[in-house]
Parts: structure tokens; C-alpha cells; sequence
């Protein structure tokens, strides 16, 4: 770019770092990292975009490392910093790690987490099979008032339903429609099969939860008609 009379700026460095993360090129990016950083007033944002890539790419030492480096040069890490990191240990499966790195944010730190900083506790429960822990990690996120999305509520939903807890799963879509979210087709679907496996007429109680239920999968729905 500097050679066409451009001189590329932060931002510019940033996007081409989270395009290479986001295509799973963690070492690439580190490695223009390491050798065009010199040249940006780096920050906790670009500190993040390489920690939240070696999180999805499971790396958890590696994001531990980035973290570390950041602090020891006197950036100042901040919510999505550590929501990243946290991410990085839980995928890890390091949630010690991740629950002392909470702490620090909040006490060390005076961070306030938000619902992001959660989700990986919550995923990492529902990845073990843990309902009770899932359950205690949202009674957390609502004592602060905290909403998770989507996608994290349909794990919790998929857990209990996989564990025979359907009544559970249901507090929970009702909590979703409360709380202002749109469940989504894999909500409906998780709902609907979770009746199918068990040869019951769920789709009655579906249609109490709005529209969403109509746009589930019609294999399901035929396989539950005809059960």
C-alpha cells in the first residue's frame, strides 16, 4: 500500500488480522503480527482479534501467551480482551484458568463482565453434559442482568433436552420470548425432536410459543405425526 501512496492504518492492520484468523491462519497473522506491529500504536483490539483466533482454533497457551505479552507491555487489557481469553480456556477445557481470570477482571481489574464473558462457561457445561452447572452459571448471568443469545440458549435447551429434562427446556424457551430474544428454527427443532424421541404430542404445546415453531423442519413434524 505505502508503495501506491497509501499508508495503511490501524485499522487497516486490524482487518487484515481477523481476516487470517477468521480463516483459520492463527500462525499467519501472528507472524504479520510480529513483524508489521512494530510500525501501529497496537491495542487491547489487536491483542484480541489474535487471542480470540487461537480460541477458535483450540489454543488455549498460546492465547494465555498473547494475554501475557500484552499486559507485561502495558496495554491495558479490557472486557473483550478477557472475554477472549476466557473463551481460549474453556474451549481448552482450563475452566480453573478461566473462573481466576474472572476474578481478576473484576477485582484487579474493576471490569464489569457481560454476557460474552459468560457464554464460554455456559458452552463448556453444556459440552460436558453438565446441566446443573449451565443452570448456575445463567442464574448468575441474571443476577446481573446479563442475556445470553441465541445460539448459547439453544445449547442449554439441546443439553436438557437431551437429558430427559423437558419441562426444564420449556422454562427456558419461555424465558427467551421474555427476556425480548427470538428463539430460532434449531430452537423449535430441538424441541420437536426431543418430543419425537419420545413419542409425544408436543407440537400442541409448541404452538403456545408463537410463530417460530412453523418454520421447524418437516421430517420432524411428519415424524411426529405419524408416531
Amino acid at each position: 500500500m505505502a508503495g501506491f501512496g497509501f499508508h495503511p492504518t490501524l485499522a487497516d492492520f486490524h482487518s487484515l488480522l481477523f481476516a487470517l484468523c477468521h480463516n483459520g491462519l492463527v500462525n499467519h497473522a501472528e507472524v504479520f503480527f510480529r513483524e508489521s506491529g512494530a510500525h501501529f500504536d497496537v491495542s487491547a483490539k489487536t491483542y484480541t482479534i489474535l487471542i480470540s483466533g487461537w480460541a477458535v482454533v483450540e489454543k488455549p497457551e498460546n492465547a494465555q501467551k498473547l494475554f501475557d505479552e500484552m499486559v507485561e507491555r502495558g496495554v491495558e487489557p479490557d472486557v473483550p480482551a478477557y472475554n477472549a481469553l476466557i473463551d481460549a480456556l474453556c474451549r481448552g477445557g482450563d475452566i480453573a484458568r478461566a473462573q481466576e481470570h474472572l476474578k481478576d477482571m473484576q477485582q484487579s481489574r474493576g471490569l464489569v463482565p457481560d454476557a460474552a464473558t459468560y457464554g464460554p462457561f455456559l458452552r463448556a457445561a453444556c459440552a460436558s453434559k453438565d446441566a446443573r452447572d449451565a443452570l448456575r452459571v445463567l442464574d448468575r448471568m441474571r443476577m446481573h442482568d446479563l442475556t445470553p443469545n441465541v445460539f448459547t440458549y439453544n445449547a442449554i435447551i439441546r443439553l436438557l433436552c437431551e437429558l430427559g429434562e423437558i419441562e426444564e427446556a420449556y422454562n427456558i424457551l419461555g424465558e427467551i420470548i421474555t427476556r425480548g430474544e427470538k428463539p430460532d428454527v434449531w430452537t423449535y427443532n430441538t424441541l420437536l425432536n426431543a418430543h419425537c424421541k419420545k413419542n409425544e404430542e408436543g407440537l400442541i404445546r409448541l404452538l403456545r410459543y408463537g410463530t417460530g415453531w412453523k418454520h421447524v423442519a418437516f421430517t420432524q413434524a411428519q415424524q411426529l405425526m405419524l408416531s
